[in-house]
C-alpha cells in the first residue's frame, strides 16, 4: 500500500470520526441555543400556575362550542377532542365501574352550585363555574372552581386544587401537590397536605382561643442579653443552648449554636435562628422570623410575625397565628403539623408530611 493511500484512507477515518461532532462543534463555536428551558418546578412561587394554565386552555374551547342543543349530563366533545360533560345541580355523572370504583373519564364542566355526586374517581379535571360541592369518598385528578369549593369527607385531590372564592376541606382530605385560594382555605382537622395558599389559611375556628389582644396584654420586662455577643444590625449571638424567661421582652436578634428556648409570654423584636431545636411557650410573640435546623415547636395562641423554616419538622399549636394579610409568611418544613385554631396568612410547604390535627 502506497503512503498516498493511506493518507487518504487516515483521512476518511478521522472525518468519519468527527461527522457525528459537526453540529456539537458549530453550536460550541457560534451557540444559538443558550436560553433557559421554561421549566416550571415545584418550587415556583405561583401556587396557581396551573388553574391558570388550564382555565386559558378551557375557556377558548367553550367559547367555541354550541352548547344549546347539549343536555345536561350528555357526553360531549370539545373543539380539540376533548371529552367533556356538564352538569348542574345535582345531576348524576355518566361513569364507568371498574372493580368497585366508579370511574368518570370526562372533563367535567359544573354550572353554579352544583353537587358533585359520592364515590366518584373523575380522571379529568373539574372546571366550576360558580360554587361547587364535592361528594364524600372522592378521587379528583384537578378542580379549578370560580366561587367557592367544598371538598367532603375522604376526598383526594392527585394534582392541583384552585378556588376563586373559599376552599373549604373536610376531614379526612387528601391533599396532593398544590391547593390554594385566592380569599380563604379551611381545614378541617384530620386533613394531609403538601403545599396550601391562601390569604387566609385556617384549622377549624379561632374563635376558641386567644387572639393577639389577649396576648398584647402581658406585661413583659426588658432582660439584659450581656452575656451573648453583640454583632452588627441589632444581632445577639452565642455558643450552645440559650433560653429567653418567660414575660420577657427582647429588642434585637437572636443566633444560638445550640437549642433557644423561648419563655411563655415572652415578646421578640427580632428574628430568632438555632442550630438545634426551638421552642416557644404558649403566648409568646415573635415579630421577625423563626429558622431551625432541627424541630420548632410553636405553643398555642403565639404571633409570628416572619416566616417560619425548619429543616426538619414544625408544629405550631392551637390558636397560633403566622404573618398577616398585609405582610404573608411561609412556613416551610418537611413535615408540618397545625393545631385547631391556628391561622397562617401566606403559604404552607410540606415536602414529606404535612396534617392538620384537633
Amino acid at each position: 500500500m502506497s503512503i498516498t493511500i493511506f493518507l487518504v484512507f487516515l483521512a476518511v477515518t478521522i472525518l468519519w470520526f468527527f461527522l457525528p461532532l459537526i453540529p456539537a462543534l458549530r453550536e460550541f463555536i457560534a451557540p444559538t441555543d443558550i436560553a433557559p428551558l421554561t421549566v416550571v418546578s415545584r418550587e415556583s412561587s405561583d401556587i396557581a400556575f396551573f388553574a391558570n394554565n388550564f382555565r386559558n386552555y378551557l375557556l377558548p374551547q367553550i367559547e367555541k362550542f354550541n352548547f344549546t342543543l347539549l343536555q345536561n349530563s350528555e357526553p360531549a366533545m370539545l373543539p380539540d377532542g376533548t371529552p367533556f360533560v356538564r352538569v348542574q345541580g345535582a345531576e348524576q355523572l355518566p361513569f364507568q365501574q371498574h372493580q368497585s370504583m366508579n370511574m368518570v373519564d370526562y372533563l367535567v364542566i359544573a354550572g353554579d352550585e352544583t353537587m358533585l355526586p359520592n364515590s366518584m374517581t373523575l380522571l379529568r379535571e373539574v372546571y366550576g363555574v360558580g360554587s361547587l360541592r364535592g361528594g364524600d369518598d372522592c378521587v379528583y385528578r384537578a378542580i379549578l372552581v370560580e366561587g367557592d369549593l367544598e371538598l367532603r369527607r375522604r376526598c383526594v385531590i392527585l394534582r392541583w386544587v384552585h378556588s376563586v372564592g373559599g376552599l373549604d376541606a373536610q376531614e379526612g382530605t387528601i391533599l396532593h401537590g398544590r391547593a390554594s385560594s385566592d380569599q380563604a382555605l379551611h381545614l378541617a382537622p384530620g386533613v394531609t397536605f403538601e403545599w396550601i395558599a391562601a390569604p387566609v389559611i385556617s384549622v377549624v375556628s379561632a374563635k376558641e382561643y386567644a387572639t393577639e389582644t389577649s396576648v398584647e396584654k402581658v406585661q413583659r420586662s426588658p432582660i439584659d442579653l450581656g452575656d451573648m455577643v453583640a454583632m452588627s444590625d441589632n444581632t445577639y449571638r452565642t455558643d450552645g443552648d440559650f433560653a429567653v424567661p418567660e414575660k420577657s421582652l427582647v429588642t434585637g436578634h437572636l443566633v444560638v449554636t445550640g437549642g433557644l428556648v423561648i419563655g411563655p409570654g415572652a415578646h421578640i423584636r427580632g428574628n430568632l435562628k438555632a442550630h438545634e431545636t426551638v421552642t416557644l411557650g404558649d403566648g409568646c410573640r415573635i415579630d421577625g422570623s423563626i429558622v431551625a435546623r432541627s424541630t420548632v415547636f410553636i405553643g398555642k395562641n403565639c404571633i409570628i410575625g416572619g416566616p417560619l423554616i425548619s429543616e426538619k419538622e414544625i408544629t405550631v399549636g392551637h390558636g397560633s397565628a403566622i404573618g398577616t394579610q398585609e405582610k404573608p409568611a411561609t412556613v416551610s418544613a418537611p413535615r408540618v403539623s397545625l393545631h385547631s385554631g391556628v391561622t397562617v396568612s401566606g403559604m404552607v410547604v410540606a415536602n414529606n408530611e404535612g396534617k392538620t390535627v384537633s
